[in-house]
C-alpha cells in the first residue's frame, strides 16, 4: 500500500483540491507546504522552523503533502515519498485559476490556512506573475524529476486534464481496496 504522496505542480493547478480529495478517500491526513511555511501576518517561517515542521510530516507512516519549495525541503519530501503525482495543466488555466482565487479571497476577505494571513492586492498580483513566468522552468524541473522518481521504482502520475485527475482517484480507489 503506498501512503505517502508528494503532489507537485503550478500555482492554480489544483494540487490542494485535490490532496484534499485524496486524503478523504484514502483515510490519509493531507497537510499544505504553504501552510508550514507562512506564520501569521505573512511572516515567513524561519528556515529550521520549516524544516522541522516538514520533517514532522514525512516522518508519519502515511501522508499527501502539496507543494514544492524546490529550493528548500523539495527533495525531503521526494525522497520521503511512494508516490509523486504531478497536476500538469496548461499555463493559461493555472494562470486564470490563480486570478480567480486571488478575486474571491479579496472579495470574500478569507484567511488563508485559518491563519491570520489577510489577501493583498499586491499579493495577488506578485503570484499571478510568479506562476506565469516560473511556469516553464518548473515544468522542466517537474519533467526531470518524474523521471527520476519513475527510474527508483516508484509510483508516478502526471494529471494533464479533470478526466485524468478521474482516472487516477478510481485507479487508487480500486489498487488501494477502498471501492
Amino acid at each position: 500500500m503506498n501512503n505517502k504522496f508528494f503532489i507537485v505542480g503550478s500555482g492554480g493547478a489544483g494540487k490542494s483540491t485535490l490532496a484534499s480529495i485524496l486524503s478523504e478517500q484514502q483515510g490519509i491526513p493531507s497537510f499544505e507546504l504553504d501552510q508550514l511555511f507562512w506564520n501569521d501576518a505573512w511572516v515567513v517561517a524561519d528556515a529550521d522552523v520549516f524544516q522541522n515542521r516538514v520533517s514532522l510530516v514525512v516522518s508519519q507512516s502515511q501522508w499527501i503533502l502539496d507543494g514544492n519549495y524546490r529550493g528548500t525541503v523539495f527533495n525531503k519530501v521526494y525522497s520521503a515519498a511512494d508516490t509523486l503525482v504531478w497536476v500538469n495543466f496548461p499555463r493559461r488555466v493555472v494562470v486564470y485559476r490563480c486570478a480567480v482565487r486571488a478575486l474571491r479571497m479579496l472579495v470574500l476577505r478569507r484567511k488563508f490556512y485559518g491563519k491570520d494571513l489577510p489577501p493583498t492586492i499586491w499579493g495577488s498580483i506578485k503570484l499571478l506573475g510568479f506562476v506565469w513566468k516560473t511556469f516553464h522552468e518548473r515544468n522542466l524541473f517537474l519533467a526531470e524529476q518524474i523521471k527520476n522518481f519513475e527510474f527508483s521504482g516508484r509510483r508516478t502520475f502526471v494529471l494533464k486534464s479533470k478526466s485524468d485527475i478521474n482516472a487516477f482517484l478510481e485507479e487508487l480507489c480500486v489498487t488501494e481496496g477502498n471501492a
